[in-house]
Parts: structure tokens; C-alpha cells; sequence
């Protein structure tokens, strides 16, 4: 369901070149984050908001993590086939990844936006 610790540090460093952005990551973070997303999500559908908020809360595991909090996010949105409409773009999950990172925004409330950006199967 969740891609592994080993292809995300590999993602980090294309998505870290690509958009100039600081290389150092923690294996240690985005395994706990892992965890975590595993934890929150309770089926496929689930899997993008238990990805963003997992990772929003541990930013120590980018020095990129915004960016690639959203990267995580649209993959995963992409392998459960699913869609987003226009008010989950990129910049309405960089928006939620900020708020989420200053705990401003619990898991349900992450949820519950994904609940009305996503459209299923591909919309």
C-alpha cells in the first residue's frame, strides 16, 4: 500500500535535485513516518491524508519536506486510483502540510479534507 523507506530516500534525492533543494534526510524519520501512515490509514482510500499528515509532523525527515510531503502525497493519491479535484492541487497540500506541521490540524481534519478533494477510481 505505502512505498518503502528505500524507494522514498531514492525519490527524495531526484525530487532534491530536481528542485535545488537540501539533500539530507533521515532514514530514521521517514521510517517512523512509515509507521505512523500505516497506522492512521484504515484502508487504500485512506492512504494519501495518514502519507501527508505522518510526514507533515516529522519534518526532520526532508530538508525538503514540504515539497516532498506533497511529492508523497500526489503519488499516493495516483497509486490508489484516485484523483484530486482542483482544491487538492499542490499548493492546497503545501497549505496543509504548513498547518499540520504547526499541529493546527489533527489527523481527522487532514481526512476530511482528502475526503472532499478526492475522486475515486480516477474520477
Amino acid at each position: 500500500m505505502f512505498p518503502t523507506d528505500l524507494e522514498i530516500a531514492e525519490t527524495y534525492a531526484i525530487v532534491a535535485e530536481r528542485f535545488g533543494l537540501g539533500k539530507a534526510s533521515s532514514d530514521v524519520a521517514i521510517r517512523t513516518a512509515l509507521r505512523d501512515a500505516e497506522h492512521l490509514a484504515e484502508d487504500v482510500y485512506e492512504s494519501p491524508a495518514a502519507l501527508l499528515f505522518a510526514f507533515a509532523r516529522l519534518p526532520r525527515a526532508f530538508a525538503g519536506f514540504r515539497t516532498m510531503t506533497v511529492v508523497l502525497a500526489l503519488a499516493q493519491v495516483r497509486s490508489s486510483g484516485q484523483t484530486l479535484t482542483a482544491a487538492g492541487g499542490p499548493d492546497a497540500l503545501g497549505d496543509l502540510v504548513e498547518k499540520v506541521r504547526r499541529r493546527e490540524l489533527a489527523y481527522e481534519d487532514v481526512r476530511a479534507f482528502f475526503a472532499d478533494a478526492l475522486l475515486p477510481y480516477g474520477g
